[in-house]
């Protein structure tokens, strides 16, 4: 059984400490990627967490950060980071550090995720750009090498995720907290910050997707937003405000998604749902096909999902001997830490056969 944690509590280096983490991945040889909301760093830690070296810094020049959002790695191990702040997207070779970047010409800040396609040499950009008068609301956007050209639009979420007669599913689509994961070098799964019920999954071969799960009968309950103090002040757990060009909106999901998470095998979805003064974190475990296997709550798991009414375990990444990694805030109630884990998941499979 595999069991990592990368941090700690006190440490005369700054390399071991965290407040937050965006990103996790791993390079082909077992080495663990991480970007550091702290010193807004990219760092680069061994198969057994130990430091090697770290890229960027908090800044507006080349090769430094504002708010990182994604780390890809291609084939040759070299990384693609993505500022959400920034527009921008800056690769670093793994050995020699910053390269180049270019900056994405988006009228608002919902740049998710950037995933390289090998086999077109291409990009895919997981973004909303609903200030441009031109955005039709699709979520997966296809590059050239160098983007210099959109070459290709997928996943329109109000065929998927919102109902766009509805002014207030309008606000929330432009919430940038879409969740997407690279489950195979030509595989994404997507979703919306809100618990449906279902991911899409996309092939950039074909540029075709799928839905997995079924959708829940109501994504959200909206309310009287003049009375939003009363209800935020409450004891019950919830409620979110929203305002934009469709208008100001006090509502209730039915859940949030907390991460999506898969490989050539498994897709994961953390989610949370609510009950009156709780939090229900959950996750729905799909095989590559489609098939849900489980729909776990994770109210009494090992790890802590939930602390003091917020989400304290994030999952990151999921590697293909179905290793978990995460971030905890709250590690040994103390500090924030990257975790790693072997999951039971190929067990699932098993139970099927």
């Amino acid at each position: 059984m595999r069991y990592l944690s990368i941090g700690k509590e006190d440490s005369d280096s700054t390399d071991y400490l965290f407040s937050g983490i965006r990103s996790i991945s791993t390079t082909e040889n077992g080495n663990i990627i991480l970007s550091s909301t702290s010193d807004k760093t990219i760092r680069i830690y061994s198969p057994e967490g130990n430091f090697i070296k770290k890229f960027g810094g908090r800044g507006r020049g080349p090769g430094d950060f504002l708010e990182v959002t994604s780390i890809d790695v291609d084939t040759e191990g070299n990384l693609i980071v993505l500022d959400r702040f920034q527009n921008r997207i800056s690769f670093f070779d793994s050995n020699e550090g910053f390269t180049h970047s270019i900056v994405l010409k988006l009228e608002a800040l919902g740049l998710t995720k950037v995933f390289d396609d090998p086999k077109s040499d291409e990009f895919i950009v997981v973004s909303r750009d609903f200030l441009n008068p031109d955005d039709k609301g699709n979520l997966l956007h296809r590059y050239n090498s160098n983007f210099e050209n959109k070459v290709g639009e997928y996943l329109n979420v109000f065929n998927y995720f919102f109902d766009k007669s509805s002014p207030l599913e309008v606000q929330m689509s432009q919430l940038p907290n879409y969740k997407a994961s690279q489950l195979t070098p030509n595989t994404i799964a997507a979703t919306s910050g809100f618990y449906d019920g279902t991911i899409f999954v996309f092939n950039t071969e074909t540029n075709k997707g799928q839905v997995f799960g079924e959708k829940i009968p109501e994504l959200a309950t909206e309310y009287d937003s003049n009375n939003w103090e009363k209800y935020l002040n409450s004891d019950e757990v919830g409620f979110q405000t929203a305002s934009g060009p469709s208008g100001r909106f006090l509502f209730k999901p039915s859940g949030s998604n907390i991460s999506i998470v898969g490989n050539s095998q498994f897709i994961v979805l953390f989610f949370y749902t609510f009950s009156d003064k709780k939090i229900i974190p959950s996750a729905d475990i799909y095989s590559k096909d489609g098939e849900k296997l489980a729909n776990i709550i994770l109210t009494d798991s090992p790890l802590n999902f939930i602390h003091d009414k917020r989400v304290s375990i994030v999952p990151h990444f999921l590697d293909e001997e179905n290793n978990l990694y995460v971030f905890d805030y709250n590690y040994k109630n103390s500090f924030p830490a990257a975790r790693v884990f072997k999951t039971n998941l190929d067990e699932l499979l098993e139970s099927k056969e």
